[in-house]
């Protein structure tokens, strides 16, 4: 949702980061072009402020686990520029954490968390009209190094 509102040249009202890389945000798209939405405490918002309705289309699939977003509208003459990430201050993942569990059978090992590194990220979006700038955003991530863990079966 986060891309197709910026790619569409559309005003970002409230965004919150992720606070840890996701990787398969990166999949398709350059690291910190992605958006975090929980409720009910983080929300991403945005303006529609052409003159004319947009048609929001989710399509998923849930055998591909995959959510796509797709805006319709009447073209205004927006011109959009995202630059490149800005890419600093980069960190290793810290070292697993491994955890016993009582529940699982000894010998078993189960990861469920997956390290990330961190890092800083910056990239910019200018949008024009009729040569006219409309805006000028910065938008900023700072990436927490995030540790895998794992369960460590310890059932006899």
């Amino acid at each position: 949702m986060f891309r197709a509102i910026l790619n569409a040249g559309l005003p970002v009202i409230t965004r919150h980061p992720h606070a840890y890389r996701v990787y398969y945000y990166e999949i398709e798209s350059p690291i910190g072009i992605d958006a975090s939405v929980y409720q009910p405490s983080l929300d991403l918002q945005f303006k529609n402020d052409t003159p004319n309705y947009i048609l929001i289309q989710a399509d998923w699939d849930l055998n591909e686990y995959t959510l796509v977003f797709r805006f319709y509208g009447t073209p205004d003459g927006r011109e959009v520029e995202i630059s490149e990430p800005v890419v600093t201050n980069v960190t290793g993942a810290p070292a697993a954490e491994y955890r016993d569990d009582p529940t699982l059978q000894k010998g078993i090992v189960r990861q469920i968390d997956f390290a990330a590194g961190g890092a800083n990220v910056s990239f910019t979006r200018k949008v024009t009209k009729d040569g006219e700038i409309m805006y000028d955003d910065v938008f900023k991530t700072n990436y927490q190094p995030w540790k895998a863990v794992y369960l460590v079966g310890t059932k006899e």
